[in-house]
């Protein structure tokens, strides 16, 4: 799929492949009130909202006016929960939620990252999905995802949305809300079998030794009994958390200009 395409283009061709998949798919029309995109029909009913996020445009236009002045343009994203991705998110559950609910198993975004920093924005959607972070302590074990550890938007809509297909035009995976009531009957849902091994399920990587859920009822701006809640749980000492992202530089170079390889 072309970074380009609208979002007809991009409803047509998700119709596409969850029909070759074998799913009977309707494009659900837009009417006087909002509503969700499509409706998969297999064996449950899936509803479907798709959300991309592109890049900014005012910001695309600074940076374009800084770089034709010469100038070194800095830009950085965390790889932490954004409220923009939060909106977006709570936008779509209201729409999945706007459908009737006898017409529906199963609700799911789809949430596709289609701007020039793609790997930034994926990771920025799986953190305000799992308020996610990562943890380390001074002992020799490996960096640990921590799911929950912040405010999650799939905690939040957990009576709503049951998981999200996060993803770019070429790929994607799947990310189970183990807070949903129906979980257990969505990961093991035909959907949910297309994906494979590209599933998200923070209970069974927790099981693997792959993640840790902070599933305690803390206030989540209390950081610090959060990390001593999971500090205890899975008996790690003095246990910190560790945030990434990318850091990008950017200069522009006239046309004909040799580099300094040496």
């Amino acid at each position: 799929m072309s970074p380009d395409m609208s979002d007809q283009a991009i409803k047509n061709a998700i119709s596409t492949f969850l029909h070759g998949q074998g799913f009977h798919v309707l494009q659900i029309p837009e009417g006087e009130r909002r509503t969700p995109d499509l409706l998969a029909t297999g064996d449950h009913r899936y509803l479907i909202e798709i959300k991309t996020k592109e890049n900014d445009p005012a910001a695309i236009s600074e940076r374009t006016k800084r770089l034709g002045a010469g100038q070194i343009v800095e830009s950085g994203a965390p790889f932490t929960p954004q409220n923009t991705m939060s909106r977006i998110v709570r936008d779509g559950v209201e729409q999945l939620d706007a459908h009737p609910a006898q017409e529906r198993d199963f609700c799911m975004l789809w949430l596709l990252a289609v701007g020039s920093d793609l790997e930034s924005q994926y990771e920025q959607f799986l953190a305000t999905l799992y308020g996610l972070t990562n943890m380390m302590g001074p002992d020799s074990r490996s960096l640990m995802p921590c799911y929950y550890f912040r405010e999650s938007a799939f905690f939040r809509w957990r009576n709503v949305l049951d998981g999200a297909i996060v993803g770019t035009l070429d790929k994607g995976e799947l990310c189970i809300n183990s807070y949903s009531p129906r979980a257990d009957a969505f990961k093991n849902s035909s959907l949910a079998g297309i994906f494979g091994t590209a599933v998200r399920d923070p209970r069974q990587r927790e099981a693997e030794g792959r993640g840790y859920i902070a599933d305690c009822d803390v206030d989540r701006r209390d950081e610090q009994e959060i990390l001593r809640y999971v500090q205890t749980k899975y008996g790690r000492p003095a246990l910190m958390t560790m945030d990434f992202g990318t850091v990008i530089a950017q200069v522009a170079v006239p046309a004909g200009t040799k580099s300094d390889d040496t």
